[in-house]
């Protein structure tokens, strides 16, 4: 259990150590004053440009070299992504958790995260920037993140094949992996709503 509570307090520092402003984002991406990507808020893409994808954006502001201020961005939004997949991860982990103790299964829970960890990282070396932006007017750098979602619920169904699970405990990574996978829809669906 101490794992699980480490992933989520690692998300939630890198989430209050972004340095992104979300208050002066506009209501709409119609609104935005640049590309739309560099408006919308980390987590599952609501631009049909990237569906299915995971994004997170990265802001540097008051880097006066254009380079710095892009490699700064890029870590940035590298550091999002990582809040996204493991606040998703530490669901995950909690989900499989409970559905196996239930079961009588602490032991077997403990493999769990130590797989976790592993897909956890394994999915962010799958992270692409293929955008990145300048605001000339702002003097701020941006770059967005991307992560396939099917490599990271795959990635989470993998921890599965850890040696030594019984099918029940396989069945609660399946579970709690579709589990993930139908969040994202929903928080996807929630960011289409008007």
């Amino acid at each position: 259990m101490r794992n699980v509570s480490w992933i989520a307090a690692a998300a939630l520092l890198a989430v209050a150590c972004s340095g992104v402003d979300r208050s002066v984002q506009p209501k709409s991406l119609d609104d935005c004053k640049g590309p739309a990507w560099t408006c919308i808020r980390s987590g599952p893409c609501p631009l049909t440009e990237f569906k299915g994808m995971l994004c997170a954006v990265g802001v540097a502001a008051g880097i006066q070299s254009p380079t710095l201020g892009m490699e700064a961005a890029t870590a940035q939004a590298r550091n999002q992504m990582g809040a996204v997949v493991r606040s998703r991860v530490a669901s995950f982990t909690k989900m499989t958790q409970e559905s196996m103790s239930k079961q009588g299964q602490g032991e077997e829970a403990q493999k769990v995260v130590a797989a976790t960890e592993y897909a956890v990282n394994e999915s962010l070396s799958g992270v692409s920037v293929p955008r990145t932006w300048f605001d000339e007017d702002r003097k701020m750098h941006y770059a967005l993140a991307l992560l396939d979602e099917k490599t990271l619920a795959g990635s989470l169904k993998t921890v599965g094949a850890a040696q030594g699970l019984t099918p029940e405990a396989r069945t609660a990574i399946e579970q709690s992996a579709a589990r993930v996978e139908q969040e994202w829809d929903a928080d996807r669906e929630k960011l289409k709503a008007p």
